[in-house]
């Protein structure tokens, strides 16, 4: 059986951020590009859907590859939040808090994934960490 994801401080930060972004994605960018609404709540989505898949495996290898697209997906946001901005879809301070948020997300995940990745060197299989801190 794997880690309850619920319990994890990184699912619920990543959850939070797509509760409060994905709403107001519309309104963040115009009707006309439809497109890159999708995109957006799609990359929203993807992470924590992706950290909550990997905390149900058994591996910490597939806990290390979904925490990796996690990340990348955070990345995708970033960039869609900046084309947003350097289009004026939205304005600065809305972009500028949207990144700050993403970077937040990106160092949890990252610092988990390397925690991740020290068990695995070390041979642990069993995930056995504070979920208060990760």
């Amino acid at each position: 059986m794997g880690r309850d994801y619920r319990k994890l401080a990184i699912f619920q930060k990543a959850y939070d951020f797509v509760r409060e972004c994905y709403p107001s994605a519309e309104s963040l960018i115009p009707s006309d590009d439809r497109e890159m609404y999708r995109q957006l709540r799609r990359a929203l989505l993807s992470i924590p859907l992706n950290i909550a898949e990997g905390a149900g495996s058994r591996s910490q290898k597939v806990m290390r590859n979904h925490l990796g697209y996690a990340y990348g997906s955070c990345c995708e946001v970033e960039v869609l939040v900046l084309l947003c901005r350097d289009l004026a879809y939205m304005h600065d301070d809305v972009a500028e808090f949207l990144l700050s948020e993403v970077d937040a997300l990106k160092a949890m995940i990252y610092s988990l994934i390397r925690r991740v990745e020290a068990d695995i060197n070390a041979g642990k299989d069993a995930f056995h960490y504070d979920t208060s801190s990760i």
